[in-house]
This record gives C-alpha cells, structure tokens and sequence, in this order.
C-alpha cells in the first residue's frame, strides 16, 4: 500500500494558499460560507471525528476548497462533474486531516509547543501577509477569497512550525550528518539580497535562457521597467540603502517582506544567473542589471550568519536522510487504524454544495 505524504502534503496545501492569497488584492469572497444543501445552509459544528477528535467545518472547508482548486488546476475542465474526481478529492483531504489531527495529538503528548520566538514569527507572517493590503477590507477579502480566516491563517502557520518540531523530535538526525552538511553549506552555500523588477506585459521572454548569461538587448534599453532599474542601480551607486530599496520597489514581495537580510540559496534553489552572480561577488558587492525568465535583478552578496549556517545545515542534514520520508512512515503507522467517524450531510459535500 503506497505510504501517504502528510508532511508534505500539508506543507503544500499551506504553502499554495499563501502564495494566492499574497498575490490577491481587492477581491471579493462570497456572502454566505458552508455547506448548502438544496439551497439550505446547513448548520453543522463538525465535518470529521477523528479518534473522537472534531474537525470543524472551518478547517475542513479550507482544506477542501484549496485542494478543488489544485485538482481543478491539474485536470482543467475534466475535473467538472466527475464523481470520480470528486471522490478522489475528498478521500486526499479526509488523509490530510487525519494527519492533521494526529500531529496535533502528538505534539500535545509530548508537551511539544511554540516558544516566544516562534509565536513572534508567526505573528510577524500575518503581519507581512496584511500588509500587502492597502484596507482592511481588501485583507478580508483576500482571506475570504483563498477560503481563509484570519484565525485560521494562524493556525496552520502553528501548525507548520508544530509538525517541524514533532518531526524533528520523532525523526532526529544525527550530529554527524549535520556536522557533514555544515561543511557543504560553508563552501558551497550563499546569501544574498536581491531586487527584482518584472518584464512589461509586452515582453518577449521566448529567446531568454534559464541557466546562461542574458545581454541586454534594444528591447531591454527601450522600456520603461529597465530604465526604472537603471536608476535604482544608480541610487545603490550613490550611496543608498539596498533593503530600502528592495522593500520599495521590488515585485518579489514576499522575499523583500519575510527576508529582508538575504536568502541562502545555493545551485538548482533559484535561477541559475542568480546563483552564478552571487558565487563571483565579494561579501558586500553588488552586481549589474542581471536578466532571468522573471525579470531585471540587482544582487548583493551578504554574510552568512552563524544562525544561516546552522538552520541551513539543520535543513540539509534532514533532506539527505530523507527526515520528511521517515516522518511520513511513522505517521501512517500512527493514524492506520484511526477511527474516522463523519458528519450526517458528508455524502453531499462536493464542489457544488460547498461554498
């Protein structure tokens, strides 16, 4: 029987509902929430029993909405009126939720919680995600829009750093490993901060390449986005700050707002240009206009911390042993024989009924 992925599962589901919800502004959600049964709202405090374990019709909603919306991006039309999707949907959020639960279960067992620092950090992410939003209704909106509350957009940031602790408790990596992965992070790992401004609509990104070196071109010295480049490099040239600059003008948003000293990065994490330019900077030197598939970027090679080579290290160690794996193996040992009881309208749930 093929072992079910709930760590990485989870993290994707997560990690594509930030990423749509940090891409919307001014969208609009819909009135009314929930299960609608022959136009009925349906009033129902639970979807799911999970070892007598409630999942809430909150929770499973977002799950569920987020995962059509994968499956609808994966089969396109098809996915329409096909039971058989429909099913398959379903029984991927039922696995995902049952995992949900049970990490939760264990993380309580074990006394595993968020100390101050982490609280802070997620405090800090739902901070950075509303200030993409010019109003407090764009914000609602947005939540609305990606099947989110703003409760409940804390709770699976919780839950993320949560699961990454019972993994990491669970599932150790040795000194050694980190020890070893510590020595490639030093020779062949880099920080950097970058500026990125995105291609006019008009451009013709068909002949850039994505590994090689791109020459500015007529195209290029002709469009407004490239001269905005020109005189941002010429500000940094006269003196001005970089992460200023960055959290200004940059249309990467979330790089600029959750990474504000620099990214590690190392070859195959990002554009290759991007790697390649940051292996020929010194420490605090910054590059020319560099062309990629996305756009014109600025580079400044910054310092590794102590703490970047220690999580870097940390990171690298877990995905060489294949941490997230052994995770995944023990958790279907933890939850194969759970019981899993469901709501009264569960049968009626499909893309069509809720909202």
């Amino acid at each position: 029987m093929k072992r079910k992925t709930f760590f990485m599962r989870g993290a994707g589901l997560l990690a594509a509902g930030m990423m749509t919800l940090c891409a919307l502004t001014g969208c609009s959600g819909e009135e009314s929430t929930g299960l609608f049964i022959d136009g009925q709202h349906q009033d129902i405090d639970w979807v799911m029993r999970v070892n007598g374990e409630e999942v809430s019709m909150d929770l499973y909603r977002c799950y569920y909405l987020n995962q059509v919306q994968s499956d609808v991006n994966s089969y396109g039309d098809d996915y329409w009126n096909n039971e058989e999707l429909y099913n398959q949907t379903k029984v991927v959020v039922e696995s995902t939720l049952e995992g949900y639960v049970e990490i939760l279960r264990q993380c309580r067992e074990r006394g595993i919680t968020l100390d101050s620092e982490e609280q802070a950090q997620v405090d800090q992410y739902i901070e950075n995600a509303r200030a993409n939003y010019e109003t407090e209704g764009d914000w609602q909106a947005a939540l609305e829009v990606t099947y989110f509350t703003e409760d409940l957009l804390r709770q699976m940031q919780e839950f993320t750093l949560l699961q990454q602790k019972l993994m990491e408790e669970v599932c150790p990596v040795s000194e050694e490993e980190v020890a070893a992965a510590r020595q490639t992070v030093e020779s062949d790992y880099y920080k950097v901060q970058h500026i990125l401004l995105m291609y006019p609509d008009e451009y013709d990104t068909s002949a850039i390449s994505d590994t090689a070196e791109n020459p500015i071109t007529d195209a290029d010295t002709s469009n407004v986005v490239y001269q905005q480049m020109l005189d941002i490099q010429s500000q940094l040239e006269n003196g001005a700050d970089f992460i200023q600059l960055e959290q200004e003008y940059s249309d990467d948003i979330s790089t600029a707002q959750n990474y504000p000293d620099g990214r590690v990065i190392t070859d195959g994490d990002t554009e290759q240009q991007i790697v390649d330019t940051a292996k020929s900077l010194a420490i605090g030197e910054t590059s020319g206009i560099i062309k990629t598939t996305y756009g014109y970027h600025i580079v400044k090679r910054v310092d590794l911390t102590e703490e970047d080579i220690q999580e870097t290290a940390q990171s690298l160690a877990a995905e060489e042993a294949g941490q997230s794996e052994e995770f995944d193996d023990w958790m279907y040992d933890q939850i194969m024989n759970a019981t899993v009881e469901y709501c009264d309208q569960y049968d009626q749930i499909t893309p069509d009924t809720m909202k």
